[in-house]
């Protein structure tokens, strides 16, 4: 299953490179027509590779089914949002946008629910002190209310979704870089929660450079060239960093957990 999971991850980086090198040549119809199966396909090969992790130390345990059926739903909705910007380009941008929050708010619900320790009173006055910048920024912005409030809860989401990340650093007891090492079997708990607050606070990082390009092109037309090459590639980077946290927090599970309701 894991070898199978390896051809998918090739055939991803693969499909990837040629989107990009297309964007960068300007075959704007090869990028379109390839650029909705990338997702899916990584979808493909994050679950076989879940479904393939094993830890040696103790009772495997993977995620249950309403944990894998959560993030189905995530690959679903930013494969919608990718099917609506490359159709509809900027009348299909509010549509997009809306597809892409509530992907973004499926990954911050999941990482929320397979770490528990976040719910705690101090992130909750994080959460709140959050709000400031998610009123104030589109506030500044000459946009209709309506669409203001979107972009308001845009960033308030992706500014969680880097708490959450930053937050499981501080859990794993060290903020410093550990040795790099992708084998799960290896990791103890410090690792497994250092790596997945590690991929979730990049990914976020990822995702709000990706969306602030892409909303200063939509919104006020300021671009510049190859602009939505770099979109994509930082696109596509954050969310290899999400397989990677949740990949990691399996491993975290498949270790130290013998008992958990599915």
């Amino acid at each position: 299953m894991k070898k199978i999971a390896k051809i998918f991850w090739v055939l991803f980086f693969t499909c990837s490179a040629i989107v990009l090198i297309s964007l960068l040549a300007g075959f704007w119809e090869v990028s379109g027509s390839i650029q909705p199966f990338l997702l899916p396909i990584m979808a493909v090969a994050l679950f076989l590779e879940l479904t393939s992790q094993k830890s040696a130390q103790s009772i495997v345990i993977s995620f249950g089914c309403k944990d894998k059926l959560h993030l189905l739903c995530t690959f679903i909705l930013y494969t919608l949002g990718c099917l609506f910007l490359n159709s509809k380009g900027k009348d299909g941008f509010v549509e997009s946008m809306v597809f892409f929050l509530f992907g973004h708010l499926a990954y911050l619900l999941f990482f929320l629910r397979m770490l528990p320790e976040l719910r705690t009173k101090m992130v909750l006055w994080y959460v709140v002190a959050l709000l400031v910048p998610a009123v104030v920024i589109p506030m500044s912005f000459d946009q209709p209310l309506k669409l203001s409030i979107v972009i308001g809860v845009y960033i308030f989401v992706l500014l969680l979704l880097a708490l959450e990340g930053y937050a499981t650093l501080l859990l794993s007891d060290s903020i410093e870089r550990i040795d790099d090492d992708d084998d799960p079997d290896s990791w103890n708990e410090n690792d497994a929660l250092h790596r997945a607050g590690s991929f979730i606070l990049f990914g976020a990082l990822l995702f709000m450079a990706s969306d602030f390009i892409m909303v200063i092109r939509y919104l006020f037309g300021i671009g510049f060239k190859f602009d939505m090459a770099v979109v994509l590639l930082l696109y596509l980077a954050a969310h290899v960093q999400m397989a990677k946290a949740v990949l990691g927090l399996q491993s975290r599970f498949c270790m130290f957990t013998n008992v958990r309701k599915k």
